[in-house]
C-alpha cells in the first residue's frame, strides 16, 4: 500500500509535469482525466480507464515503488498523446497537410519567379530585372521566417 505522503508527492509531480490535464486530489486518492482516458490512483494501486473501460490495473503489490508508478503513468500519457496526434485527431492531420501543401507552393512559386527574373536579366542586361530577382528572393525568405 502506498503512503499518503507518497500519493501527495506523486500528485504534485504529475501536476507539475502535465498541467493541462484535469487532476483532482481527494485525500486518499486522486484522478487524472484526459479526453478519452482516466487514471485513478489510491492507496491500493492504480487503475487506468480508456473509453470508460478498464485498460490496466496496477496493484500496489506489483508496483511497490512510487517512482515506477510515475514512470508507468507517464508512459501511458505519452502513448495517449502520440495516438491522438497520429491517428485520432483529424483536425491536426488536416491542418498539417494543408500547411505542408501551402509551404511547398509558396517555395516553388518563389523559385520559379526568381529563375525567370534572372534569365530575363541575362538576356536583356536590364538591371531592373536583377533588382526584381533579389526582391523575389528576399520575399521568399521573409515568407518562411
Amino acid at each position: 500500500m502506498y503512503d499518503m505522503d507518497e500519493l501527495k508527492k506523486l500528485y504534485d509531480r504529475l501536476k507539475a509535469q502535465y498541467p493541462k490535464y484535469r487532476m483532482k486530489f481527494y485525500g486518499e486518492n486522486f484522478t487524472l482525466t484526459l479526453l478519452y482516458a482516466k487514471v485513478e490512483v489510491d492507496r491500493t494501486g492504480c487503475r487506468i480507464f480508456v473509453n470508460e473501460k478498464l485498460y490496466d490495473e496496477l496493484p500496489s503489490e506489483e508496483v511497490d515503488d512510487i517512482d515506477d508508478l510515475y514512470e508507468l503513468i507517464e508512459a501511458f500519457l505519452l502513448q495517449m498523446q502520440h495516438l491522438g496526434m497520429t491517428s485520432g485527431n483529424e483536425t491536426y492531420i488536416t491542418a498539417n497537410n494543408q500547411a505542408v501543401r501551402g509551404g511547398t507552393r509558396a517555395l516553388l512559386s518563389s523559385a520559379v519567379l526568381s529563375v525567370g527574373c534572372f534569365i530575363i536579366f541575362l538576356l536583356t542586361k536590364d538591371l531592373l530585372y536583377l533588382v526584381l530577382f533579389f526582391y523575389v528572393r528576399l520575399e521568399g525568405i521573409c515568407i518562411f521566417a
